[in-house]
């Protein structure tokens, strides 16, 4: 009895995992063109990663994360072990001069005490560049600093009452500068299997 309902909720997220991949295709993807007439060539496509061994015997791995990502760029290995690896990517074009990383971290804040966190944590050591946006919501906090030829996006979403956030980085040279906000609109549409479907 224990297996089957073990192996029903793993049918039941990655079925959830599909369901957010055609999602963004069909909805997300269609309000990321707009956006892109800057950048020609730029194009994104839905990808799911972040994969959780629910099953200790095997089997389907239910993804942490959807996403829209850069098409036909480069992933870059990540510098820590695997196994304490957030799930998450990050990839790079134009021979490592731009770069996207998108990631789900974890954490044991309550959900009123993210934004001081993120705040002190994550945006102000970013700050000693020259700030081009700095905007924050009850569930985001979008900074955008330019550094010499390139623009830097760090967008941090988190969604009350859960205790961990969406964070996306991305640095843009070149013509990529000119789609920040297709960058910007492929976080703000990212789901976390955490948060749309949370574990019963």
């Amino acid at each position: 009895m224990v297996a089957a309902c073990a192996s029903a909720r793993i049918r039941r997220t990655q079925q959830r995992c599909e369901e957010f991949v055609a999602t963004l295709r069909s909805d997300a993807l269609p309000r990321l063109r707009p956006h892109l007439a800057a950048a020609p060539g730029l194009s994104f496509e839905p990808v799911q990663f972040g994969f959780a061994p629910i099953d200790p015997h095997g089997g389907p791995q239910p993804c942490w994360l959807a996403a829209l990502m850069p098409a036909g760029w480069q992933e870059t290995p990540a510098d820590v072990p695997p196994d304490r690896a957030p799930p998450g990517r990050t990839l790079s074009s134009d021979a490592g001069r731009s770069t996207f990383t998108i990631e789900w971290l974890p954490g044991t804040f309550a959900a009123d005490a993210w934004p001081a966190f993120i705040d002190e944590t994550w945006l102000a050591p970013r700050r000693h560049a020259p700030v081009e946006r700095d905007e924050a919501s009850d569930r985001s906090h979008v900074l955008v600093t330019r550094e010499d030829d390139a623009l830097r996006l760090l967008m941090l979403r988190w969604h009350p009452p859960q205790p961990g956030y969406i964070r996306c980085e991305a640095r843009l040279a070149g013509e990529y500068a000119q789609a920040l906000s297709a960058f910007e609109a492929a976080c703000s549409t990212a789901f976390s299997l955490w948060w749309e479907a949370p574990n019963p």
